[in-house]
């Protein structure tokens, strides 16, 4: 049979059965292969090993170099032999990181040790040093070592020099950056804190809206920002009806009309007609007449400046009220009356009756702060708290009826945060709404119409590619931007991605940090032996 060395020499007609030790034993007397061919060093040997033993020969490498410092103590021909051994070792990957450890090794011990050694100079001399004790296995060695020298001083300088600058100039882009996140993270503090309140809801914000990130922007640009926008619209409506009805006590499986706002406005008004049969009267006081003032001051500064939008009565319905004491029946009388009549003069366009309807309901609001102020002091805790939470109750329900859509029997948000633009004391769940709306108006608009699983688009570009490529492939492509709208509107994904993050520059002051160290600089001496070295 015929073998094949692994120097590539075939041995002709070695009979069957001739153990590896015999042809081995065979190829070496004839002269047709080296032990070395044979039986690399590196055998059997590990990653670990490799590493430490590529080290070792490095550090071989420069005694065999420092030798060659005095003439006449080692020959080039040792020098080459000592690399043909070595061969094997340094074409192994492991072997070849092990003799760059060693090589990066003699800087770094000079830079912790040695005074001066991470200055330019430090460097240059370090560099200019590993140059003359890097072997010359050919040629003028005289030659060698100067070219060698040379160049390790050049890039041991250099080196030094570059790791101060650009670490210089990373750790300053690092505190830019760091300085402008600060101040995003500043400027953005009442959104971010409206966006965690509104999620606490069940709200859902298009991801770029509240952190336009890289991956946001890809991931929402893939799932379609239009049909993601309308998406979240979808999905607010439902949670903004929710609030709505926690707001008012309505059940969830009652729809929301104005029939059913009526009726709580109609129960918790019960609380009111109740104080019509208290015995005596409600008197007035100091907080009430200075609320009356301002009522007057209001409209007196619009007289000044813009007559026509003054209602020039005001004065005289405040004059009216400015009275010692009611009775009670004609204080709840009085309320009803003054709410109403504001209710329907907000619809007006006239800005004179929109004035005098803000006056009505201040007027209103004043009336409602004695009779709170009545029961207080006549030690009634009940009576009290029972019209505190009517106040409240019918607040918001008229609240909620300004908003609600009558043909749809939907809430809609962003008429929540008009009425809290506006000035309307909206509070608790209401409030949070209103202020996401404000935050998003378009991921809180009405949605007039049933959202589509699919668009046109995604029908069309994956029939298309679907017809183009010959595949059926693509015509998952509407399905699968289907799933990226939902998933990034999802609760897991908006609990991670949308909360902006505001440190910013680690990556660049780490890297400064580190090419600033005086260990770093010195590093540049080792480019010289990693450039000219084996």
């Amino acid at each position: 049979m015929d073998v094949r060395l692994p120097n590539g020499v075939i041995l002709a007609n070695v009979p069957e059965g001739t153990t590896k030790d015999a042809i081995a034993a065979k190829a070496i007397k004839a002269g047709l292969a080296t032990a070395q061919d044979l039986f690399p060093p590196t055998e059997g040997m590990g990653g670990t090993e490799k590493v430490l033993a590529g080290a070792v020969s490095k550090l071989g490498d420069w005694a065999q170099g420092a030798q060659q410092l005095v003439p006449g103590l080692i020959s080039q021909e040792e020098i080459q032999a000592k690399q043909a051994l070595d061969a094997p070792l340094r074409n192994d990957p492991w072997g070849k990181a092990g003799a760059i450890v060693g090589a990066v090794g003699a800087p770094v011990a000079a830079a912790m040790t040695l005074p001066g050694a991470a200055t330019v100079g430090g460097g240059a001399a370090i560099g200019a040093t590993m140059g003359l004790l890097e072997p010359v296995a050919e040629g003028s060695v005289a030659a060698g070592k100067a070219i060698q020298s040379g160049i390790g001083g050049l890039l041991g300088g250099a080196g030094n020099k570059a790791g101060q600058v650009i670490g210089k100039k990373l750790v300053q882009r690092a505190a830019n950056k760091a300085a402008t996140a600060a101040a995003s993270k500043v400027a953005n503090a009442t959104k971010d804190a409206t966006t965690q309140a509104g999620q606490q809801l069940g709200y859902v914000v298009p991801p770029t809206h509240a952190n336009p990130t890289m991956l946001n922007q890809m991931l929402e640009g893939a799932a379609g920002k239009l049909t993601t926008g309308q998406l979240a619209a979808s999905k607010n409506q439902s949670i903004t009806d929710a609030v709505a009805k926690r707001a008012l006590g309505i059940a969830d499986d009652q729809p929301l009309s104005l029939g059913a706002v009526e009726a709580v406005r109609k129960q918790a008004g019960q609380a009111y007609e109740a104080l019509k049969s208290l015995p005596g009267k409600f008197a007035t006081d100091a907080q009430y007449a200075d609320d009356l003032a301002l009522i007057s001051q209001r409209n007196g500064i619009l007289a000044q400046e813009f007559p026509e939008l003054a209602t020039k009565n005001v004065d005289e319905i405040v004059a009216s009220f400015s009275k010692p004491e009611f009775s009670p029946a004609g204080t709840v009388e009085a309320i009803k009356k003054l709410r109403a009549d504001a209710r329907t003069m907000f619809k007006s366009d006239d800005p004179a009756k929109k004035a005098a309807a803000s006056a009505y309901r201040s007027i209103a609001d004043a009336m409602e702060g004695v009779i709170e102020r009545n029961l207080a002091n006549s030690g009634d805790d009940a009576l009290l708290t029972s019209f505190r939470s009517a106040r409240e109750l019918i607040a918001k329900a008229h609240t909620v009826e300004d908003a609600l859509n009558e043909g749809t029997g939907h809430v809609i948000a962003r008429k929540l945060g008009s009425q809290l633009a506006a000035g309307k004391p909206l509070s608790g769940e209401l409030k949070q709404a209103a202020k996401f709306a404000q935050a998003y108006p378009k991921a809180t608009q009405e949605v007039s119409s049933s959202m589509p699983g699919w668009s046109p688009l995604d029908l069309y570009g994956g029939g298309g590619l679907s017809i183009a490529s010959s595949s059926p492939l693509p015509m998952l492509f509407p399905a699968a931007r289907a799933a990226a709208r939902h998933g990034i509107l999802s609760a897991p994904y908006q609990a991670a991605m949308t909360a902006p993050k505001y440190s910013a520059g680690g990556l660049e002051r780490m890297l400064g940090g580190l090419l600033g160290s005086p260990v770093a600089r010195t590093l540049g001496a080792a480019s010289g032996p990693l450039v000219y070295g084996r």
